[in-house]
This record gives structure tokens, sequence and C-alpha cells, in this order.
């Protein structure tokens, strides 16, 4: 990635990065996902900014109601992270330390949170624990009827059979003695990219499920050419195994700054 000048910072277009496989780029995809950008590469959703922080570098995507002297100063941090490796990754390095200072500053309290990102290839194979995978690709319209009994709990009704009816894009669920264990659905996703949704039901977990139908999902996804994004937070150990567990490519973190007291959550299902 090339950083970003003094000069430039404030008032480049915005963000571009060249490299479509540059960690950061990926990061910066899978923030457009998630959280949207408007005409300017500025968030849509409430977030003051977002922080990615890779190997190499890191990058400042900011919020629309940042001063533009603001972004410049974020910008500047962003540019002057190394990128060296930290020790412990789920530490707010210092550029995410001076970029909260700076938007508390100008804005009011900001609360941070944060987490992993990974990369998920289309072609990723799982062997799992003997449980049957259906796949939204392979459920004939008849076969959906069963599904809208197995809802599991905190799902309500009318979402739970816009999944099985497949309203909510590609899916993969888990079933075991005709329960659903685990599933893997779109939480957001554009014309370019989708992010993993996973829940696994708390007796279950640790069995390989998760990683199961992540794994299906993928393979549900595949013929999109979507980038596929896996993100958890920074205390959400047992998702960071499945991860793992998987073998999905590290991309880097993700640092939220928001207003205290908003949560702009994302934006789910888009064109």
């Amino acid at each position: 990635m090339v950083p970003v000048s003094r000069s430039s910072a404030a008032h480049s277009a915005d963000d571009r990065a060249a490299d479509p496989e540059d960690d950061l780029s990926l990061l910066r995809l899978e923030v457009e996902t998630l959280f949207g950008l408007d005409d300017r590469g500025r968030l849509v959703t409430p977030h003051h900014a977002v922080v990615l922080v890779g190997r190499h570098g890191a990058q400042v995507v900011a919020g629309a109601s940042v001063p533009d002297a603001v972004v410049g100063e974020l910008r500047c941090a962003a540019a002057e992270h190394g990128g060296a490796e930290p020790s412990d990754p789920s530490t707010p390095p210092g550029v995410v330390t001076t970029c909260r200072r700076l938007l508390t500053e100008a804005l009011g309290p900001v609360e941070l949170s944060g987490g992993p990102s990974y990369l998920v290839p289309p072609d990723l194979a799982f062997a799992a624990a003997a449980v049957p995978v259906v796949r939204s690709d392979a459920l004939a319209p008849v076969e959906a009827g069963p599904m809208h009994d197995a809802r599991p709990q905190g799902w309500e009704s009318g979402e739970w059979a816009a999944l099985v009816e497949g309203d909510l894009d590609g899916w993969a669920i888990a079933l075991r003695d005709g329960e659903v264990v685990a599933l893997c659905h779109t939480s957001a996703a554009t014309a370019r990219a989708a992010e993993v949704g996973v829940w696994t039901r708390p007796d279950a977990r640790g069995r390989g499920y998760a990683a199961a139908v992540t794994a299906a999902w993928a393979g549900v996804q595949a013929p999109s050419g979507r980038r596929l994004f896996y993100s958890t937070s920074v205390d959400n150990r047992s998702s960071q195994r499945v991860a793992a567990r998987l073998g999905l490519r590290p991309l880097g973190w993700m640092w939220k700054l928001t207003p205290q007291g908003t949560s702009p959550g994302h934006l789910g299902l888009r064109p």
C-alpha cells in the first residue's frame, strides 16, 4: 500500500488501494460491505472511523460527519504506522489510540470495539463431524417446508422464513436429530463481497459444526465470484478458533470508533 502523504491526506480521492489482493485493500472492501461508503469514500453508518491494521501498515476509513481537518489528522496517524507485527494483536496499537484521542477531542467521547478479520476462500473444505449439512443451493422448494419447523431459538419466525425460503442470500445448516445445531448465513453483502454470519447452539459448540457450515456456505457463494469475509470480536475466542480450524487467511484487525451510546451495526444485504 502507498502511504498517504501529509499534504494530500485530507482531500485525496478517498482511500483507493491499487492491489486488490493487498490485505488492507481487502479489509477496506469488507468495511464497504459491512458499513457502506458514500461517493467520498466515507462511512454511511454512524461510526466516526474504522481503523484497519494489517501486517504492513494501517488505513483509516472516516465517517461522513467527521470534519475534513480531523480526517487529515487521522490519515496522517495511519500513514505513520509502520505495520510491525504486534506481540498481542488484541491490544489496540498506537495508531488506534491516537485516532481515538483525535476524535474524542473533536467530537466527544468515543467507544472502541474491534476484532480480527479473515478471507474465506471459495473452495474451502472441512471434514466435519457426522451430521447432515443442508445447503440452500441444494434444497428443492418442496423441501423448505420442514425447515420452517426447525427454527432455532433467537430467530424470529419471519426472519427464519425469509432465510429458509432463500430471501436472505445463501446459507448452510447443520442438523442433528432434525434440530439446527449450527448455521452459516450471509449477514451482509454487495455485488462484490459477502460477510459470514455464524451461529452454533451452545450445547453443540466445539464439535466442528461451525467450521462445517462455514465451509459449506463458501461453496454456496463460490459461483457469485464475491470476496468472502469472516470477522469477529476481540473477546470471541470460540469464533477465532473456528477461523483457525478452517485455516482462514488473516487479513488484520478492524478497530471501530463509534460515538458513545450508539450501535450502528451494519447495512445487511445490498445489490
